[in-house]
C-alpha cells in the first residue's frame, strides 16, 4: 500500500505585498550592515560582481533574487539567518555586534 503524496505546501503562501515588504527589510539590513562596515557600495557591488544599480536594487529590495541577498551576506560575514532574523523583526529590538559573527 503506497503512502498518499504529500501536497507541495500546507502552509498559507505569502501575498506578493508581504513578500515584498520583507524583500525590502532584507535590503535594508544588508544595506545598514554595509554602512556599519563602511563598505561603499562600489566595493559591495564589485565584491558581488554586479552593478551599482543592481546592488541599490537589491538594497531597496526591487530585486528578489534571495540566492544573491545569500551572497551579499556572506559577502559582508553575516550569518544569512541572521539576515533574515533581522529582516523578521525577530532581531530588531538589539542590533547584533557584528564583528563576533563568523
Amino acid at each position: 500500500m503506497s503512502a498518499a503524496p504529500i501536497p507541495y505546501s500546507t502552509e498559507p503562501q505569502l501575498s506578493s505585498s508581504k513578500v515584498d515588504e520583507w524583500m525590502s527589510a532584507i535590503g535594508r539590513e544588508l544595506s545598514a550592515i554595509r554602512e556599519e562596515k563602511a563598505i561603499s557600495q562600489k566595493d559591495m557591488a564589485l565584491a558581488l560582481d554586479v552593478s551599482r544599480s543592481t546592488l541599490i536594487r537589491l538594497e531597496s529590495g526591487e530585486s528578489p533574487n534571495m540566492p544573491k541577498y545569500i551572497e551579499y551576506a556572506l559577502e559582508l560575514g553575516v550569518n544569512p539567518a541572521v539576515l533574515v532574523a533581522r529582516a523578521n523583526g525577530v532581531l530588531k529590538a538589539r542590533r547584533i555586534d557584528l564583528s563576533s559573527i563568523e
